[in-house]
C-alpha cells in the first residue's frame, strides 16, 4: 500500500472524517508552528488551548499512520474554520 499524499480538495478542518489523509499546519503541545500529514486518527475536538498566555477556543485534530493511536506527539491545534489539504479516505 503506497502512503504518497495526493490531495483532492481543500476543506475546513471540522469537516474531516476519521481515516481520511490530511496536510495541515497549526499548533504543537508546545505551542510550536508544525505541519503533519497522514491519517486522521479520531474525530476534531473543539477544546480550549493556550495561544501566547490567552485561553482560546481551537480544535485539536491528531494526525499520524495508519493504526496509531491519538497522543500529544501526534496532535495539532488549529483555528475553528481552518482550512487543510484532505485526500481520500482509507478503510480503517
Amino acid at each position: 500500500m503506497t502512503t504518497e499524499y495526493r490531495p483532492q480538495d481543500r476543506t475546513e478542518v471540522e469537516t474531516l472524517q476519521v481515516g481520511d489523509w490530511v496536510r495541515a499546519t497549526g499548533n504543537d503541545t508546545r505551542g510550536h508552528t508544525v505541519t503533519r500529514e497522514g491519517v486522521l486518527l479520531v474525530e476534531p475536538k473543539l477544546v480550549t488551548a493556550q495561544d501566547w498566555g490567552r485561553r482560546v477556543k481551537k480544535v485539536r485534530v491528531h494526525i499520524g499512520e495508519l493504526g496509531a493511536e491519538p497522543t500529544r506527539s501526534n496532535s495539532l491545534t488549529l483555528w475553528p474554520g481552518a482550512v487543510v489539504d484532505r485526500a481520500p479516505r482509507y478503510q480503517m
